[in-house]
């Protein structure tokens, strides 16, 4: 029988932010969160396949309004 891997301690959604190497941006949640894993999506409403405490990465494809993604590149 195989030995089972310990679960990844949650990480801070605010030391995530922190580092400018990611340039992330929050647009929905507390920053307070912890992430307990991250995701990537670009489906209009992703939040039937998410439990809550994901990080939920994406290109912004499908964003309209003050969460769309900007035009520079």
């Amino acid at each position: 029988m195989a030995a089972e891997t310990p679960p990844t301690a949650p990480v801070a959604l605010a030391a995530l932010l922190a580092d400018r190497e990611l340039d992330l941006r929050r647009l929905a949640g507390p920053a307070e969160a912890e992430v307990h894993g991250v995701h990537a999506s670009e489906m209009a409403d992703p939040s039937p396949y998410l439990l809550g405490g994901e990080l939920l990465l994406t290109a912004g494809a499908g964003l309209t309004g003050a969460g769309a993604a900007s035009d520079s590149a």
